[in-house]
Order: structure tokens, then sequence, then C-alpha cells
């Protein structure tokens, strides 16, 4: 039957980097959290179906920067959304994923960075052959 199948994903990360211990300016700090959630249907033997959702964020202390100008924060927000299937016909499986992402990078003016965005659609076409 079309019994769903759920996969669920959360990672945080938390990264420190004291690149100049006499300078306690010049440190680095990332912190990073993932969420991810995905149903999987079957409706046939051969056929799976799938869509999904990502969301990330990154907030990063003393990014960008130089110790004569100062350290500047970056944040980082992404939402992935994704579709696809994969078909099995004998030793051949084939897939195919479409996703869209839209991820907006925020950074301080002050030091001379703009903020970015992004809109990106892409997609991936796959064959695995078994013999």
């Amino acid at each position: 039957g079309w019994s769903p199948l759920f996969n669920f994903k959360v990672k945080y990360i938390f990264d420190r980097d004291n690149r100049n211990i006499s300078n306690p300016k010049d440190d680095y700090i990332g912190r990073s959290i993932l969420l991810f959630g995905q149903v999987t249907v079957q409706p046939t033997n051969e056929l799976k179906v799938f869509l999904g959702y990502e969301y990330s964020h990154w907030s990063e202390d003393g990014r960008n920067g130089s110790d004569a100008a100062g350290y500047f924060p970056a944040r980082t927000q992404r939402h992935t959304a994704r579709a696809g299937f994969t078909y099995a016909f004998g030793g051949v499986l084939a897939g195919y994923t479409v996703e869209y992402f839209h991820k907006n990078l925020l950074r301080d003016p002050e030091g001379g960075y703009y903020n970015m965005i992004w809109n990106v659609w892409r997609a991936k076409g796959t064959v695995e052959v078994a013999w």
C-alpha cells in the first residue's frame, strides 16, 4: 500500500576557533542548526516518491574582518524544499530530484560587507546499474 515512511534529522554544531590567543577580539564562534523532514511513499514495488523540507541556520561571530578593521558577524538561513522519485526496473534504478532553496546571508555593513540572497532551482537525474 501507500504506507508512508517518515525521516527526520536534527543536527547542532558549535565551532570555536581561537585564531589569535593574544587578541581576544580575533575569535571565531560558529553555531549551526539543521532541521530536516521527509516523507516517502511507495505506490508500487518499483516506484518510490518523496517530498522533503530542510531548514538550516548558521550564526557566525567574528567571521570576517582583520585586526585593524575589527571582526564582524554573519547570519545565514536556508530553506530547501525537494521532491522526487526513484524507479527500479530489474538491475536499473533511475531517479530524479528537483529542489528549490532560498538562502539569506546577512552581514554587518560596518565591515564593508553587503547582504546576499539566493533563489535557486536545481535538478538531478541519476541512473544506477547493477549486474
